[in-house]
């Protein structure tokens, strides 16, 4: 006996199911990777920061620590701009797990993403879904966009770095 509210499930929603599974523990893991490789860097980042700091305090600056500090700063600069790059490309892959289980939510006809997304988006909400999505929006307001932290950090960094690179030729 089939609930005339309950949408009839394709003959494979348990391989559906099982891959919505699998994409939300990739996303996971992702997610975990990227922060703790962010977390190593920033940490390690730190402390060369300050060994710089303190080489460059130093009035003269020695002819070798300039050249430890050009090392150091290139290597940093180089390995910002991968990180990102590597950053980018895990992001572009939770993007797709996301699309893949839209689609999968979809045909089965379950709301959680969708109702966040709908949420965020409500002028793409369907006409019956509205009234639902404008009360959960008064009762949870979506977060202010653009809150994502990390491009700028590295950016900060990357031009700390160029600055200390400079400022032990210019000593």
């Amino acid at each position: 006996m089939t609930n005339r509210n309950t949408p009839e499930l394709p003959w494979n929603y348990q391989a559906l199911l099982t891959e919505y599974q699998v994409c939300q523990q990739h996303n996971n893991s992702r997610g975990s990777q990227y922060w703790i490789t962010v977390g190593i860097f920033l940490g390690i980042n730190t402390a060369f920061l300050v060994a710089v700091a303190n080489v460059m305090s130093k009035a003269p600056v020695p002819e070798y620590s300039k050249w430890f500090v050009f090392g150091i700063g290139v290597a940093i600069v180089l390995i910002i701009i991968c990180l990102f790059r590597w950053l980018n490309r895990v992001n572009w892959y939770i993007r797709i797990d996301h699309a893949r289980m839209r689609e999968i939510e979809e045909t089965l006809g379950m709301l959680k993403n969708r109702t966040i997304h709908w949420v965020d988006h409500p002028n793409q909400a369907p006409n019956e879904q509205r009234q639902r999505i404008e009360n959960l929006r008064q009762q949870y307001p979506p977060p202010l966009r653009g809150s994502t932290v990390v491009p700028p950090i590295f950016g900060i960094l990357g031009f700390l770095w160029l600055f200390f690179i400079i400022l032990a030729f210019i000593n």
